[in-house]
């Protein structure tokens, strides 16, 4: 009988001792639960609230707004842009006064009235301020300035467009002091041909402004350039060609 009980009061040892070496490896493991979830929360981003929208007088369509975080080891900025026209450019954005585009540009087109958010990262450690900037920053709707008159009498403007479908469409208004035939192309990318969107066949009448449209086959906006040649003062009637890009004959 004394063996039983000795047998009995060891198993009791072994049961409270197992009870509690497992409840102490269940309060390690809650433990290193919570400081795996606190690593994971600081780890997680916690976004602020955007700034107020930024306007420059320089640009009167575009309101910008920025937040800026971190995320693990980088710091996030976010800028977010509002167009009132179509329009596109890049931007870069930085927390660092001495580099502001440390952290590249981005390019970007943007719809009236639909905000576009670009995000950039940095690991640079300065914060010393907040900059966003733009280059090549164009209203698409808005037309250049005229050029000068040439020998023939002929200046000409350019302007892009978007049609129902979204296609972009370059504008070339041309008006003449001269009644005249000749045949016209357009370049907007200095990488490739003037040529490349097509020769149009056309007649200007005199002191008439008059628009035509070209698809625009690329993505660089670099420049813009017209050329004409076949320039003739005639009397004679020639409809307007209004398709798009006809093949040269």
């Amino acid at each position: 009988m004394k063996k039983n009980l000795l047998i009995a009061l060891l198993g009791l040892v072994s049961l409270v001792f197992t009870q509690n070496v497992f409840a102490q490896y269940q309060s390690m493991k809650m433990k290193k639960t919570v400081i795996d979830n606190n690593y994971d929360q600081f780890k997680h981003k916690i976004v602020p609230d955007w700034s107020r929208q930024i306007n420059d007088p320089a640009i009167p369509t575009l309101k910008v707004r920025e937040r800026h975080y971190v995320l693990g080891d980088n710091q996030i900025l976010e800028i977010e842009l509002t167009a009132t026209k179509y329009a596109q450019g890049n931007f870069t954005a930085s927390t660092c006064n001495e580099n502001r585009t440390l952290n590249g540009w981005q390019f970007t087109e943007l719809k009236p009235n639909q905000p576009k958010i670009l995000r950039f990262e940095t690991t640079n450690t300065c914060n010393n301020g907040w900059w966003w900037q733009t280059n090549g920053y164009q209203v698409l709707s808005d037309w250049t300035a005229w050029t000068a008159f040439d020998n023939n009498g002929l200046k000409a403007r350019m302007s892009y467009s978007l049609d129902a479908a979204g296609q972009k469409i370059i504008n070339l208004q041309i008006e003449s002091k001269k009644r005249a035939t000749l045949r016209c192309a357009i370049n907007v990318c200095t990488s490739n041909s003037i040529e490349q969107n097509g020769w149009r066949k056309i007649q200007i009448e005199a002191n008439k402004p008059t628009n035509y449209q070209f698809a625009y086959k690329n993505t660089c906006a670099d420049g813009w350039w017209w050329q004409y040649k076949n320039y003739e003062r005639l009397p004679g009637l020639l409809e307007n060609d209004v398709e798009l890009n006809p093949v040269d004959d």
